[in-house]
C-alpha cells in the first residue's frame, strides 16, 4: 500500500503532509480532520498473505458443497477465531462462492458503544490479504433514511475480522457495509429492517450475522439450548427467539446481531433457513462449552433479471475481451478495457484450438470477478508455470483463441445439443461446452462431463454433485503471432 500504516488500537492514520499540517496550525484549526482506515488487530491474522488464503479456502472447502436452492438472503456465523470457529465458517461461506450480490451488510455486536446501530466513520477495511472500501453510498442512503443509525469512530470489533477475511477471499474488494449494533431493542431492529429492506429494493443483498449460540458447563443443557435456538432461528421465528432470551430460556452472545440478520433476511425474501454445520465445542475457559453454527436463510428462486442476469456486453466489447486474453497469451502483457467492463459478471470458457482439437481450456460457470477480470486470470492461467495447463509458442501457429461468455440456464432438466454441461463435486469440475457431443443423448452428454470431472456417472442425481447447464456467446479469431 502506497503509505504509511500505524496500528493504534485498531486504527490505521495516512500520513499527514508537515506543510499541510503546519498550514493548518496557522490558520486556527483546532482539531485536523483525517480519513482513517481501519486495520486489523494484530495477531488474528497469519502475516503472509498466502498462508492466510489457504488457510481461508481450507475451510470452505473442507466439506462437500451442500446445494441451497433460490436466493439465500442472509447466513448466520459464530464469533469466535478461526482455530475454533474456521470450518463452521467455511460451511457458511461454501454456498455463496457461486453466488453475486449487489450489497453485502456484515452485522456484529459491541454494547460498548451505547445505545443504538452504529456505522464505522473509516473508509477502508484493511487486512493482510487485502483492503475492503465501506459502501459510502449505500451507508450515506439509510442514514439519511432511517432514524437510529448513527457515525462511530471506533472500528469494529474482532468478529468482524474473522468474517471479513473469507469475504475477501470470495469477493475481492467488493465494498461492504459494516453495521455495528449498540444496546438495541426489537422494536428498533424491527423498524430498521423494514427499512432496510425497503431501500435495498432489487438490489441482491445478503446479510451476515455474527453471535455464538449458547455456553456453558453441562454439555447436555447446552445441547438442548441449541436445539431451541436453532429451531427458532430456521423457522425465522425471530421475535421467539427474541422472547426466549429476555426468559433466560435460551442463551446467545449476540442475540441482536442474531435477531437483526434473521429479520432483514426474511424482509429480504426468505422463508426458511438451512443448517449447515453445527458443532459444541470447548472454549477458552475449562469445562465450558460454546455451541456455534452456520445457518443460511433462503427463499424462492430470484427474478430471471436477478439470478439469470445476463451479462449485456456488445460485440464489440466482447472482442475487445478477446483482444486482452490475446494481449496475456502471445505477448504476456496486459491491455486497457472499457471501463463498464468492471462491473459487468458473467461465466467464462477460454479455449485455444487449431481444427477440432483443443489445445488449452479453462474457465468456470460461476465466478465473483468481473468479465474483465476472469478473462486475464484464465488467460493467465492458460500460460502459468502449471504443466498441467502449459502450451508454447509452437503451438500459437494457426491457432483458434476462443472467449466464451457462458449465461446458466435454469428450470430445464435435461441440456440440448446447444448448451453446456457443468457439473462439480467439491473440487471436482468437469465441462462440456455447447456443440461437443452434440450427436448423443442428453444423459451421455452429462456422464462425459462427469466423466472428465472424476465424478461417478451412477445415480448423479444422489451423488451430491451440482449440475448445470448453459448457453455461450463465442467471440474468436486466429491468434496474432509475434
Amino acid at each position: 500500500m502506497n503509505r504509511c500504516c500505524s496500528a493504534i488500537d485498531g486504527v490505521c492514520l495516512r500520513r499527514v503532509n508537515p506543510l499541510i499540517l503546519l498550514l493548518l496550525i496557522c490558520i486556527g484549526i483546532s482539531s485536523i480532520a483525517y480519513s482513517a482506515d481501519c486495520c486489523a488487530p494484530k495477531g488474528i491474522f497469519p502475516s503472509d498473505p498466502s498462508s492466510m488464503w489457504q488457510q481461508i479456502n481450507g475451510f470452505i472447502n473442507l466439506v462437500s458443497i451442500q446445494s441451497i436452492q433460490g436466493k439465500i438472503c442472509g447466513i448466520l456465523l459464530p464469533e469466535e477465531n478461526y482455530l475454533i470457529a474456521g470450518s463452521v465458517m467455511g460451511a457458511g461461506y461454501q454456498p455463496l462462492q457461486s453466488r453475486i450480490f449487489d450489497r453485502i451488510i456484515l452485522v456484529v455486536s459491541d454494547k460498548s458503544l451505547g445505545t443504538g446501530a452504529y456505522i464505522p466513520k473509516a473508509e477502508r477495511f484493511v487486512t493482510s490479504i487485502g483492503v475492503t472500501s465501506s459502501d459510502e453510498i449505500f451507508a450515506n442512503k439509510i442514514r439519511n433514511e432511517i432514524d437510529g443509525i448513527s457515525l462511530t469512530d471506533a472500528c469494529p470489533p474482532e468478529c468482524f475480522w474473522y468474517q471479513l477475511g473469507f469475504l475477501q477471499c470470495l469477493f475481492g474488494s467488493h465494498p461492504i457495509l459494516p453495521l455495528i449494533l449498540g444496546d438495541i431493542g426489537l422494536v428498533d431492529i424491527e423498524s430498521i429492517t423494514t427499512r432496510l429492506a425497503e431501500i435495498a429494493g432489487d438490489d441482491r443483498v445478503i446479510v451476515i450475522g455474527v453471535s455464538n449460540l449458547a455456553s456453558g458447563n453441562d454439555l447436555i443443557e447446552l445441547s438442548c439450548r441449541d436445539r431451541r435456538i436453532i429451531r427458532s432461528l430456521t423457522e425465522l421465528d425471530y421475535r421467539n427467539l427474541w422472547g426466549d432470551t429476555h426468559s433466560d430460556a435460551v442463551e446467545l452472545s449476540a442475540i441482536e446481531s442474531a435477531v437483526f440478520t434473521a429479520a432483514l433476511a426474511k424482509k429480504l425474501g426468505a422463508n426458511k433457513g438451512k443448517v449447515l454445520k453445527h458443532i459444541v465445542t470447548s472454549g477458552l475457559l475449562i469445562h465450558k462449552h460454546i455451541g456455534m453454527a452456520a445457518i443460511a436463510w433462503h427463499g424462492e428462486c430470484e427474478k430471471a433479471n436477478s439470478t439469470n442476469r445476463r451479462a449485456q456486453i456488445s460485440p464489440a466489447e466482447g472482442y475487445q475481451l478477446w483482444e486482452l486474453a490475446a494481449a496475456v497469451i502471445v505477448r504476456r502483457q496486459n491491455i486497457d478495457f472499457p471501463r463498464k467492463l468492471h462491473g459487468v459478471s458473467s461465466g467464462v470458457f477460454i479455449s485455444v484450438s487449431r481444427g477440432d482439437t483443443i489445445i488449452a481450456q479453462t474457465g468456470d460457470l460461476f465466478t465473483t470477478m468481473s468479465l474483465a477480470q476472469a478473462v486475464k486470470k484464465f488467460a493467465t492461467l492458460l500460460v502459468s508455470a502449471n504443466p498441467m495447463g502449459r502450451f508454447y509458442s509452437k503451438n500459437l501457429r494457426g491457432a483458434k483463441l476462443s472467449i466464451c461468455i457462458a449465461d446458466p440456464v435454469d428450470g430445464i432438466s435435461e441440456p440440448t445439443s446447444d448448451m453446456g454441461v457443468y457439473v462439480r463435486l467439491g473440487e471436482k469440475i468437469g465441462v462440456l461446452l455447447p456443440g461437443e457431443g452434440a450427436d448423443i443423448k442428453p444423459k451421455r452428454r452429462m456422464e462425459l462431463a462427469c466423466l472428465r470431472a472424476g465424478i461417478p456417472t451412477k445415480n448423479l442425481s444422489v451423488s451430491g454433485a451440482d449440475v448445470h447447464f448453459f448457453t455461450v456467446r463465442v467471440f474468436s479469431g486466429m491468434l496474432p503471432l509475434e
